[in-house]
């Protein structure tokens, strides 16, 4: 494995939604991969403007934290209940993954983009949508390790899973894979 020389400067989380951004007189609408004080990753994006700034905005959801949750409130939860944050802020583009061919190119694009003027209340609500990622990241990881020993813990993670916009239909060990790597690559590294 290779050693990265670098340290994130924003912890970051998994953020599966999308953000809109403007070139010129249009708007266009992207997937997102995760999210940080710092910037976004986009994905699955052939276009996007090689300016200096960029509006961009996202709605960003309020989870809560569902570390108290019975299954029967993970189960009848819906992200209506939660009001979702509207934020403007402006980036550029930083980085663009290198495709193996031009077909790739045009299909699967992944194009990271710094923040360039974000203002004081966006960052606090990317902040709190981060940490509280990573707290209920946290309680799934747990809720995994006792799947096999709490018969509660396999409905618990099914349902938080789900929330949390992992696929339903993971195998276990799959899902806890992916909620690993979720959790090692996309905040420390």
């Amino acid at each position: 494995m290779r050693e990265k020389s670098y340290n994130r400067a924003h912890l970051r989380a998994p953020f599966r939604y999308s953000a809109l951004f403007e070139d010129e007189d249009f708007v266009f609408k992207a997937d997102v991969l995760n999210l940080s004080e710092g910037g976004m990753l986009f994905d699955m994006l052939p276009h996007f403007p090689d300016k200096e700034e960029v509006s961009i905005m996202l709605a960003i959801p309020s989870f809560p934290h569902f570390k108290n949750f019975t299954v029967g409130r993970l189960k009848d939860y819906s992200q209506e209940i939660y009001s979702k944050k509207v934020i403007r802020l402006k980036g550029k583009m930083v980085r663009r993954e290198k495709s193996q061919t031009s077909i790739d190119e045009i299909f699967s694009t992944r194009i990271g983009v710094q923040f360039s003027q974000v203002d004081n209340k966006a960052k606090r609500v990317i902040s709190e949508y981060v940490s509280t990622f990573i707290s209920n990241v946290v309680h799934l990881q747990a809720l995994l390790d006792n799947v096999n020993s709490d018969a509660i813990a396999l409905e618990k993670v099914k349902a938080l899973s789900s929330i949390l916009s992992y696929p339903n239909d993971l195998k276990i060990s799959l899902l806890r894979k992916k909620v690993t790597e979720d959790y090692m690559s996309l905040q420390w590294l």
